[in-house]
């Protein structure tokens, strides 16, 4: 559930992972009303509930958010909530894909090379094939034999060289040159 649309093979596969997301949001939620202000708890909340998102869970797109702004209050470099609150928003649609580059490029900052991909994601979202391109090469360096980099690459460049030709597909789904 890390992800959206979730993998899940199975209903009782499904009715297993709520089952153990529920403990664990519940068990967090406990241990928070202890200490309310701890930034681990906050950020481990946010996250529980970003998967709870991609769950379809109602509410949790609300919970998700006042937890990482709580944690962003108390911890405003919390290098984790920096990845994975841009990861959400990375994946959540174009609408948020903006504003998960600033929290993509803080985690970067912070080390996680991870962060470049969601950030040629977002890029992607934004219609900015060529950040996207230098976020994927960025990480090309570090991971050269990723397939999926490389793939991605591949297909944003002939992309790109078909864009210079003055070709480009209409919102109907035509091509036009």
């Amino acid at each position: 559930a890390r992800v959206y649309p979730p993998r899940i093979d199975s209903p009782e596969q499904l009715a297993g992972i709520e089952r153990e997301l529920k403990t664990v949001i519940s068990a967090l939620e406990s241990a928070l009303e202890q200490d309310p202000g701890d930034p681990e708890l906050l950020w481990r909340l946010g996250f529980a509930h970003t998967m709870a998102y991609n769950l379809d869970w109602p509410d949790s797109k609300d919970k998700l958010e006042n937890y990482f702004k709580l944690l962003f209050e108390k911890d405003p470099e919390n290098k984790f909530g920096h990845l994975f609150y841009g990861a959400h928003l990375a994946q959540a649609g174009k609408d948020d894909a903006q504003k998960s580059l600033y929290h993509l490029e803080k985690a970067y900052a912070y080390g996680f090379d991870v962060a470049l991909t969601m950030m040629g994601t977002a890029y992607m979202q934004l219609g900015d094939t060529s950040k996207a391109l230098e976020c994927f090469k960025k990480m090309q360096e570090k991971f050269p034999d990723d397939p999926q980099i490389n793939r991605l690459i591949e297909g944003l460049e002939k992309s790109v060289e078909y864009e210079g030709r003055g070709g480009f597909v209409n919102e109907d789904g035509s091509r036009s040159e």
